[in-house]
């Protein structure tokens, strides 16, 4: 199915500002394109990054013994280590300097808080979370359907701050997936150039 006829210039500008964080709203304004447009290729970016990422927590789970850490979100607080009424539970895992989030559907058992656990690793989960914290406090509307993509883009941010995050995400959507038939998503849309 194909979603949009964007020239594969004006994907790569999405592309561009959503490596640049700004919202679909300034860039529908900036690049003159619908915003349910720029919503729609933002949504699919954010699904090709988590499916990406996923692959890479499957690698790190392999090899490590890590711990798992607790966060919770709930669509009028935002983002928290302790569960609530009405929270989505999380799970992410801090490894070297590197966090993961737990795909949705893996059963954790014995999460831990990282405030409360003295080690490199919990000082990461508990960076990650003050930095997702931060960055989702402008995304407390979003419907909680889509609160593990923007766990999942944060994740691939966090884990690739010291690398050029637009080229990282071009690579990541034009790169054929296994999981995505042909047709499907922003990459198909390059196929026919």
């Amino acid at each position: 199915m194909k979603i949009n006829s964007l020239s594969k210039q004006r994907i790569k500008k999405i592309v561009n500002c959503f490596a640049a964080e700004l919202t679909a709203i300034d860039t529908a304004n900036k690049l003159k394109i619908h915003r349910n447009t720029v919503n729609k290729y933002y949504r699919i970016i954010r699904e090709m990054i988590a499916q990406h990422e996923e692959q890479n927590f499957k690698d790190y789970y392999a090899e490590s013994g890590a711990d798992f850490y607790r966060l919770c979100w709930n669509k009028n607080t935002g983002l928290n280590l302790l569960p609530e009424d009405d929270t989505l539970a999380y799970y992410m895992m801090a490894y070297q300097g590197k966090v993961h989030i737990a795909p949705e559907d893996m059963p954790i058992a014995n999460a831990l808080n990282p405030e409360m656990v003295e080690s490199e690793d919990a000082r990461s989960a508990q960076f990650f979370y003050n930095y997702a914290k931060t960055k989702l406090i402008k995304f407390y509307g979003i419907r909680p359907q889509y609160a593990y993509l923007y766990l999942k883009e944060l994740e691939f941010r966090f884990n690739n701050q010291d690398k050029n995050i637009s080229s990282l995400i071009w690579k990541v959507v034009s790169q054929p997936n296994g999981k995505r038939k042909r047709g499907e998503g922003v990459g198909a849309d390059l196929d026919d150039e």
